[in-house]
């Protein structure tokens, strides 16, 4: 279909904008390997997508960093939790305070994050997300590619499409 085609030519446009041309890399074939057959047993594309971007950074040295406050190291599990896409990673609501352009992150949305980080991509499926967190996630991660990549990036899924893959 047109839909699988164009998050196939996503993937493919996400590799070549992080990673370094001509330079090999078998963990990310690996993945975009997945990542295709993943789309074309057409199980949760969107799912397939997003957890590819989460991956991809993994792989390419850009993961951003979930754990704790990237300026006073504190659990960000300790009340409100934002992410800094310039900083790479989550801040306390004490850190973040003056600070611009912060996205703040729902408990559920960092639970995902942190579950799905240190699995691999097959494994990474088994986790159902609801469309609230979907989207959350999606919007954070094409922000933080966006900064990343200097360039920016598609939604990911239709909001037709949606109702119909994730639950509420």
């Amino acid at each position: 279909s047109l839909e699988t085609i164009k998050r196939a030519s996503h993937m493919a446009h996400l590799i070549q904008k992080m990673t370094p041309q001509e330079e090999p890399n078998a963990a990310i074939y690996q993945l975009l390997h997945e990542g295709f057959t993943f789309l074309e047993r057409g199980l949760n594309p969107p799912l397939s997508s997003l957890l590819f971007m989460m991956k991809l950074t993994y792989y390419s040295g850009y993961q951003p960093r979930w754990n704790h406050c990237l300026k006073c190291k504190s659990s960000s599990s300790q009340g409100r939790t934002y992410f800094s896409s310039a900083d790479g990673g989550t801040l306390c609501a004490k850190c973040a305070d003056g600070s611009s352009r912060l996205v703040s992150i729902s408990a559920g949305a960092l639970a995902f994050l942190r579950a799905t980080q240190q699995i691999n991509y097959k494994i990474a499926h088994r986790f159902k997300p609801t469309l609230t967190i979907y989207q959350e996630i999606e919007t954070l991660f094409r922000n933080y590619l966006a900064h990343t990549t200097g360039s920016p990036l598609p939604k990911l899924i239709r909001e037709d499409f949606a109702e119909s893959v994730f639950s509420r």
